[in-house]
């Protein structure tokens, strides 16, 4: 009988079919789409997050592994999206923005020296490669 070590493209899944969300990834989800969409006034001068910009960040974090996200800090920052995970020393953040590729900036704090980081463009594989990073 012989063997088959490659799934059929019939049984792979697509980041709009994806068969469930676990718990942590629904929170974080819920999180981006209710309070950042929502406007409480707290300060005129600031725009919230556009639909597009947190319709982006939850596409782009789906497509991450659950077992990467945790517990990230989500902030906002005149229309921009910011979702921060630390470990340590060593940092990430990936950053939306209205009408930008999404960034993820990475460092980490060196005691008595300056800072190792860098900037690079965000999408899956990036981040999943950065969060693994994290967790070394």
């Amino acid at each position: 009988m012989p063997v088959c070590n490659k799934v059929p493209d019939a049984f792979v899944t697509t980041a709009s079919h994806r068969p469930a969300i676990w718990l942590p990834a629904f929170m974080l989800l819920q999180s981006l789409d209710a309070t950042l969409l929502r406007d409480d006034g707290a300060d005129e001068r600031e725009p919230a997050p556009v639909v597009r910009t947190v319709h982006e960040a939850i596409n782009l974090i789906t497509d991450v592994p659950v077992r990467l996200l945790g517990d990230p800090d989500i902030s906002t920052f005149f229309g921009e999206i910011h979702v921060s995970w630390r470990n340590g020393p060593k940092q990430i953040v990936l950053m939306f923005f209205p009408n930008r590729t999404p960034l993820v900036h990475h460092y980490v704090r060196v005691p008595n020296a300056a800072s190792e980081h860098d900037i690079e463009e965000a999408n899956a594989d990036s981040l999943v490669a950065w969060l693994t990073w994290l967790r070394e």
